[in-house]
């Protein structure tokens, strides 16, 4: 009699990584012909940046000035004073430099204010490649339902026009962000007149 030996915890996170495309955090984009469309390869900016010294200084500190950002981090950390508009643009930055202790005090006022921040100015005009990291956090709070997330993620779109070039970097990303929603959380009635009307989803 044989058994199928299951994957040790190593074999299975190494399976994660090569295989879950939602955890993924940087695209590539491979071709060398202007008529055909380019390969997409979804990577892992971690992994990355510990196989190459050229990578690290890519994504994590562009302009080698860390005692700038460290300061920058200091200094609104002391800020107590911090406006709701203040928050997104705030988080812009530190995801756009990958700064885990400014991300971490953002993630600290986004799920303290969560509701009203979906409804300020300053959400619509987040950069689109950081949106995902917005629905992976706002889903864990409770009393915030898909169904609210997926109304600010298409209003999101109509104020950028994004539904008028569905063909753009900027859609895809927008659609990428509503595929990480859990739908199963929706009602039917929900179902029915959200999620199947969506111009996420669907051209009508």
């Amino acid at each position: 009699m044989f058994c199928k030996r299951l994957p040790n915890s190593k074999e299975r996170r190494m399976r994660l990584l090569q295989d879950d495309q939602h955890l993924s955090d940087c695209e590539f984009l491979v071709g060398d012909s202007p008529d055909k469309e380019p390969q997409r390869f979804r990577c892992h900016k971690m992994i990355l940046a510990s196989a190459s010294e050229v990578f690290e200084r890519m994504f994590y500190n562009k302009y080698m000035m860390q005692d700038l950002t460290d300061e920058l981090v200091k200094h609104l950390k002391q800020k107590h004073n911090w406006t709701i508009s203040d928050v997104w643009p705030i988080f812009d930055l530190a995801c756009l430099y990958e700064n885990l202790p400014l991300l971490l005090l953002c993630y600290e006022k986004i799920t303290k204010s969560v509701v009203t921040l979906l409804s300020v100015d300053s959400f619509y005009e987040l950069n689109a490649n950081h949106l995902k990291r917005v629905v992976i956090l706002v889903s864990q709070q409770p009393h915030i339902s898909t169904k609210l997330m997926l109304q600010r993620l298409e209003e999101y779109g109509r104020r950028n026009k994004l539904h008028e070039n569905r063909e753009s970097e900027q859609f895809f990303k927008l659609v990428e962000a509503a595929c990480l929603l859990d739908f199963n959380k929706l009602s039917k009635a929900d179902y029915e007149s959200g999620l199947r009307q969506s111009y996420l989803f669907n051209k009508k």
